[in-house]
């Protein structure tokens, strides 16, 4: 028996080393089955070559040629698959990619490529087939998902395909600038979606320095005969409900074109202090033209407010954005504003007329991630007011951000400084004033349903001045419930 098994081991290595002899003969005495394969390699090398060099053409001529040499080399068919896809040669990309996976079923983005040729044929079951089993092997493969919102966009399933293109956009943010098969979807889902928002939110506020006045004023309690009254009398915290409307509608979109309008109107009822109650009612109408990763935006806006169920101010605006997507994840906007202000209150000293125009220039750096968003910026206005208490120049620099945090909470954070600078001494203190503005937001934000989100918030605005009578420190706290449609 043992005998037996030494005879077949010497019997297999006999046959192994007939079949290495022959192979090395072959290549030793056939030159053209050892060429054909070095050649092939040197085509697709040069094949690789000319593709990084963005000539195409000659790139697919010396592919072509390798396969033929070595129609068993899944690279050569992989390479000639994308080549053939910039050119713009669907059919020949599907055949390509297609061998590929006949002869390496595991090839790196085969199926992800076989997908997006079966998306340009049209062949979008197919499509789906394929790229969904490239999104399986590789979830991170951000194409996979901007390709499967694109096929779920042509087969009228607008949810999915704006779930995958979200997708893609988290895991692949480098792909979305300028990827025309995204604009693409976008706009083939905008049709199912609604041209208008409308948000609804009220719960309770807590102000602790609703009046906005120091300890002790002089100015503002002077009558019309110019004798000071002394402290303001009366508590100047109060409790309130906030009812606030937010709403937008966009009857106008394009690939180019979005013409809209935004309404906000905001009502704080006070429960002691009715005097100081507040309405205020913006609307704006804008327009929006794309061109290539410029927005321009012209808007005008109109604000109305009351304070204590009297006018309190007008303000007409104009003014210009310019937006510009500098990379995937960065975009810059330069602002431009005329305002023209109106204030209705009665006033004993015209001095304090504020009434008068605004010229602003803002810019802003805006860094979005998978994360959050964060938004930082530089603006600079210029007052003239009727009355010279009031024209100055201001300097501000906001601060923004949108944190995503577990448990489904979206933290938002706000702060600013704002530095003003009056031209002239103040009237009646006969000092030069100077602010130095802070205010903090602070919102944890989590939705209770479909249509309810919880805000729980806090804020704190604090005005240091030159002069006693514009000091003040303020707190807020909120507790909300926002309703949207």
């Amino acid at each position: 028996m043992k005998g037996k098994q030494v005879s077949r081991r010497r019997v297999k290595f006999t046959f192994g080393f007939l079949l290495l002899c022959m192979y090395l003969l072959g290549g030793l005495f056939i030159p053209g089955l050892a060429c054909a394969s070095e050649e092939s390699e040197l085509l697709l090398a040069r094949g690789n070559k000319l593709y990084l060099d963005g000539k195409y053409s000659e790139a697919k001529d010396n592919l072509v040629r390798a396969s033929s040499l070595d129609p068993n080399n899944p690279d050569i068919w992989a390479q000639l698959g994308t080549t053939s896809l910039q050119l713009k040669d669907y059919p020949a990309a599907k055949e390509a990619f297609t061998k590929t996976l006949a002869l390496a079923p595991n090839y790196p983005q085969a199926k992800l490529y076989l997908g997006v040729a079966n998306y340009y044929l049209e062949n979008y079951p197919e499509a789906n087939r394929w790229l969904d089993e490239a999104k399986t092997a590789d979830p991170k493969e951000g194409l996979a998902h901007y390709y499967l919102g694109l096929v779920a966009a042509k087969q009228g399933r607008p949810q999915d395909a704006l779930t995958n293109l979200e997708l893609g956009m988290n895991v692949s943010p480098q792909f979305a600038l300028g990827f025309k098969g995204y604009q693409a979807a976008s706009q083939a889902v905008k049709p199912e979606t609604r041209p208008f928002f409308i948000n609804f939110t009220s719960g309770i506020e807590y102000d602790d320095n609703v009046k906005v006045l120091p300890d002790r004023t002089t100015t503002s309690n002077i009558g019309p005969n110019g004798h000071n009254f002394g402290q303001y009398k009366g508590h100047k915290a109060d409790w309130r409900t906030p009812l606030i409307l937010t709403a937008g509608y966009e009857p106008v979109r394009t690939d180019q074109w979005t013409v809209g309008l935004r309404y906000y109107s905001y009502a704080g009822l006070n429960y002691y202090l009715s005097n100081f109650n507040v309405v205020d009612q913006l609307a704006e109408v804008y327009v929006k033209y794309q061109l290539n990763r410029l927005t321009i935006n012209p808007f005008y806006t109109f604000d109305y407010t009351w304070v204590g169920q009297q006018p309190w101010s007008m303000f007409n605006s104009v003014g210009l954005r310019l937006t510009l997507a500098e990379t995937a994840n960065l975009t810059g906007d330069l602002i431009y504003m005329w305002q023209n202000r109106d204030f209705k209150n009665t006033l004993y000293d015209f001095n304090y007329d504020r009434t008068g125009t605004i010229n602003q220039v803002g810019f802003f750096q805006t860094l979005a991630g998978n994360l959050g968003t964060l938004r930082a910026g530089f603006i600079w206005e210029r007052e003239l007011t009727n009355g010279i208490n009031f024209t100055a120049n201001r300097y501000r620099l906001p601060l923004e951000g949108y944190l995503n945090l577990p448990w489904k909470i979206l933290a938002y954070g706000y702060f600013e400084y704002a530095r003003t600078a009056c031209n002239n001494r103040d009237s009646f203190a006969n000092t030069l004033r100077r602010d130095d503005y802070f205010q903090v937001v602070v919102q944890l934000r989590r939705p209770v349903t479909s249509w309810m989100d919880a805000i729980a918030g806090y804020t704190h605005i604090s005005n240091p001045s030159t002069i006693q009578d514009y000091q003040y420190n303020r707190n807020i706290y909120q507790l909300l419930a926002m309703f949207h449609y």
